[in-house]
């Protein structure tokens, strides 16, 4: 029984088998676009066939225009004679004869003894075979070779000692093992992209969707955790409001909030190198100024102590810890002052030099 089926992407519409839906799973491939879609969804009403088209019908034959009055002297044409169609001949029947049967076959139809005479001949011809429609084709006779020990035919009646004998049955050995048959799911191995079609039909179910939603929803907010996490320095320092939540997570997470590092906002604004009473011993001064508009963690110091001639004597690192910084580290638009002392024991010291640095 053939169906029609129509393609959802392109509009193609084909006739398919309805034992090919059946194997398939109703899965079939567009022959326009390549397109797997389910036939059993899309089946449409059968276009009826098209009518073959009618011959053209003969133009009329022109007939001759009527003959002009001819003078009376001349008698008129005799009219035409209509034609005759030749009537059919009788078909003969191809059915032989009872009699005919008999001298193909060379036995009697009526069994041994019986002969036929003048009745059997007048019933035979008195029946009247069936007509069949002629044929084009001319019957062919081929031989039938009968196998040996069936040279003649008998009659129901006669059963011959050699038709009676039967052949001995073999039996298989009692240790062989045959192997059943492979299973109905081999059997019936379903195409590639019957396969294909629907494995991706099963990505697109409702809870499959709602599964992948669910675990893309849980994947990204451990990554915005982990994100947190990483920059919770720089959250607290932009967004003061999270700091309170951060808190509460460090406590669990055993980590701590600092002021963010940021290098470029902080500037000396001024520094100063004095002796004290103590010939070995200088007094440093200086005055850190936070330009950013959030906290800052506290820098440490490298000092470079130089001669008159401006050679490198020593040179003394100052941790911020060592300094007194603010742990909450300097406030925007906020001023550190920093104060140390140094000692330099005999060192020819005239010049020096101050940069900030994180370690």
């Amino acid at each position: 029984m053939s169906l029609a089926t129509r393609c959802p992407a392109c509009g193609t519409a084909f006739r398919v088998v309805q034992d090919q839906l059946r194997v398939s799973g109703g899965w079939v491939r567009c022959g326009m676009c390549q397109q797997v879609f389910n036939g059993l969804e899309a089946l449409i009403a059968e276009p009826p066939e098209s009518a073959p088209p009618q011959a053209p019908p003969r133009p009329p034959v022109a007939q001759p225009p009527a003959a002009v009055a001819a003078p009376p002297a001349i008698a008129p044409a005799p009219a035409p004679q209509p034609r005759t169609e030749p009537a059919p001949e009788p078909m003969r029947s191809v059915i032989p004869t009872g009699e005919a049967w008999e001298a193909d076959a060379g036995w009697s139809m009526f069994g041994p003894g019986v002969g036929v005479g003048a009745t059997g001949t007048a019933a035979g011809d008195s029946l009247s075979a069936p007509s069949l429609p002629p044929s084009d084709f001319d019957p062919v006779l081929r031989g039938v070779t009968l196998p040996p020990g069936h040279s003649g035919i008998s009659t129901f009646g006669e059963v011959t000692a050699a038709t009676a004998q039967r052949q001995p049955v073999t039996r298989p050995p009692k240790d062989l093992r045959v192997d059943p048959p492979p299973s109905g799911r081999r059997r019936r191995r379903k195409p590639g992209f019957v396969r294909q079609a629907e494995r991706e039909a099963q990505w697109r179910t409702p809870a499959m969707r709602a599964v992948l939603g669910g675990t893309a929803a849980l994947l990204g907010g451990v990554l915005l955790l982990q994100v947190a996490h990483h920059e919770r320095d720089r959250l607290a320092a932009h967004w003061p409001a999270s700091v309170p939540v951060l808190q509460a997570w460090c406590e669990l997470a055993r980590c701590r909030l600092e002021p963010i590092r940021a290098i470029d906002q902080l500037a000396i604004d001024s520094s100063t190198l004095q002796r004290t009473a103590a010939p070995d011993v200088l007094r440093f001064e200086a005055e850190l100024r936070n330009q950013a508009a959030h906290p800052v963690r506290a820098p440490d110091l490298e000092l470079s102590f130089t001669d008159n001639q401006g050679r490198l004597l020593a040179r003394r690192v100052l941790p911020a810890a060592s300094l007194d910084a603010p742990a909450a580290g300097i406030a925007a638009d906020a001023h550190w002052s920093v104060r140390a002392e140094l000692r330099v024991r005999d060192l020819p010291v005239t010049g020096f030099s101050a940069e900030l640095f994180y370690p």
